[in-house]
């Protein structure tokens, strides 16, 4: 008698393996979410490696599945990312992953470390090419978080939602040009970047920024570090369109198969 959720049942289910089970035991399932240059979600991969892989050897094995959206990327320095070859002899393409959690970047895989450490159940895993102006960072450069929020008046309190992002700004850039540059980055109309409001926001204390000649690098603190910083560049705006995609229904499934006997 078969049972299913203590309760007795005439259907067995059954899974065909790819390979010997043994095999498929030293292995470890990680579900990357890849976004594209305009921070959309572009696929959900799901990768199949040993689990004494490297973040290094996951961004590889991603690369092969995931076409490159900027050919001939050079080299970068700093952030830890991975170099990988580009297609059709194409220069290496950089890459990073990272572990998101309610709307907010709080980690940047370092290369080394092991995959079975990763927890994709709990956080979600993202992977992304790092942008052109990464790959020749200056010493004075400094490399931001970028968040979507909406302010709760009553509460007093900012919300995030959306997909966060990272963006390298000089030290001498003004508003004016780290808004042109979020406005491509972003492919927003003119008309919809000029109804968001910029802010620096640190530990919930929001720092409006409206003078397009403002030089906004001296609105962060100079520490420096790859973890959940607590300033980050904020976009306020209404929630359309910025949300993930909702994930596409299957075009079929799975045909149950009985067996008589």
């Amino acid at each position: 008698m078969l049972l299913s959720f203590q309760k007795p049942s005439d259907i067995l289910f059954y899974e065909t393996l790819d390979m010997p089970l043994p095999e498929l035991e030293s292995k470890k399932p990680l579900k990357v979410s890849w976004h594209t240059a305009s921070t959309e979600e572009g696929r959900v991969v799901n990768l199949l490696l040993d689990k004494e892989s490297t973040v290094a050897e996951a961004l590889h094995a991603l690369a092969k599945m995931v076409p490159p959206e900027a050919p001939g990327a050079g080299e970068a320095s700093g952030a830890s990312v991975m170099d990988v070859a580009g297609a059709n002899g194409a220069g290496p393409r950089r890459l990073r992953m990272m572990e998101i959690f309610n709307h907010r970047i709080y980690k940047i895989f370092q290369d080394q470390e092991e995959i079975e450490t990763i927890n994709d159940q709990y956080w979600t895993i993202r992977a992304e090419e790092l942008a052109p102006e990464e790959l020749s960072q200056g010493p004075d450069d400094k490399l931001i978080h970028v968040r979507h929020f909406y302010r709760d008046t009553r509460m007093n309190m900012t919300h995030n939602f959306g997909d966060p992002f990272l963006l390298m700004i000089s030290p001498d850039e003004t508003l004016a040009s780290v808004r042109k540059r979020i406005q491509a980055k972003l492919r927003l109309t003119a008309e919809e970047i000029a109804a968001w409001k910029i802010a620096v926001v640190s530990f919930g204390r929001v720092e409006y920024l409206e003078q397009d000649d403002d030089v906004v690098r001296p609105h962060f603190r100079k520490h420096d570090n790859y973890s959940n910083w607590d300033d980050y560049l904020g976009l306020e705006h209404a929630q359309t369109g910025t949300g993930r995609k909702k994930q596409q229904a299957r075009s079929g499934y799975d045909k149950p198969v009985k067996i008589y006997g």
